[in-house]
């Protein structure tokens, strides 16, 4: 089993891989999870996504590649960090109680916004490229895990992140490199992983595929993201029921709650099961397929 804990230990996220490996791939299954069960006023990404593919999900905003939408975007971000540690200096105190007012008491809160928020950047290098301070930013930024506000970034190398950045991340997810030497899980296993769709986290080989709704055509993303979109005027998703006993919590913290019923990527043992060579597996209803993009 690999899991990573967004809401615990593994509340940043950086995935690296040559291109084509499976970066995006990754970061839209793992946006597309998440959306298809939080509403907009639980969960919300800000991205700087270099392809736009997710942008119309309601629970996703998306700058224009201008410095000017980037620079805006990035503050307010940082804005909502600052009100968010006011709030916890007049009595909230940590991000527990906060997740369980959100949760339980939201009227206990002031009016705002109070959505755990995530910085999705896909492709680093690229938006470092012409976007001034950018590091510096995000690094502020991700100096905010406590208050509920996450980063999420993929890069071709290592090397690509700031330093500063990196001793921030504790979750660290690698796909195939160009030169396994860099790799700072292990460089071993990094050689030995398929040029595409295979990935490596705390010593552990997984499997990186797209989520896949039985309405939905193959490779379309589009429909897909809009098939998630479409009748979101839902009631907000309730409390978290109790884990199922003896389930992890997957690289989704919510596939590990008994009144969801979401597509596992780590495609272990039942219920789900695959057919042969189509790489289509199905499970609770729900269908996926491999994703080599």
């Amino acid at each position: 089993m690999v899991g990573l804990d967004l809401f615990g230990g593994s509340g940043h996220v950086a995935v690296v891989g040559r291109i084509q490996s499976g970066k995006s791939t990754l970061l839209h299954t793992l946006v597309l999870g998440l959306t298809a069960t939080f509403g907009a006023d639980q969960l919300q990404f800000q991205c700087l996504d270099a392809d736009g593919g997710i942008a119309a999900l309601p629970q996703v905003s998306a700058a224009d590649h201008t410095e000017e939408a980037v620079a805006e975007l990035l503050a307010q971000v940082e804005a909502r960090i600052e009100e968010r540690r006011k709030l916890f200096a007049n009595g909230i105190g940590t991000i527990d109680r906060y997740r369980r007012l959100r949760r339980e008491r939201p009227d206990a809160l002031p009016d705002a916004d109070h959505s755990e928020t995530f910085l999705f950047i896909d492709g680093w290098s690229w938006f470092a490229g012409w976007v001034p301070g950018l590091a510096e930013a995000v690094v502020r930024i991700a100096e905010g895990l406590k208050f509920g506000v996450h980063v999420l970034v993929t890069a071709r190398r290592w090397s690509e992140l700031p330093e500063q950045l990196l001793e921030l991340v504790p979750g660290r997810v690698e796909l195939s490199l160009a030169e396994p030497s860099e790799s700072l899980l292990d460089p071993e296993l990094s050689a030995s992983l398929p040029a595409t769709g295979w990935a490596l986290h705390a010593g552990r080989a997984f499997q990186v595929a797209q989520p896949k709704l039985d309405d939905v055509a193959d490779e379309d993303i589009t429909e897909l993201v809009a098939s998630i979109s479409t009748g979101t005027d839902r009631p907000p998703a309730p409390p978290p029921a109790a884990a199922r006993p003896g389930t992890p919590p997957g690289l989704f913290p919510l596939l590990a709650r008994a009144d969801v019923t979401a597509f596992d990527p780590r495609w272990t043992g039942s219920p789900a099961r695959c057919r042969g060579a189509t790489g289509r597996c199905s499970a609770a209803g729900r269908t996926a397929r491999r994703s080599w993009t």
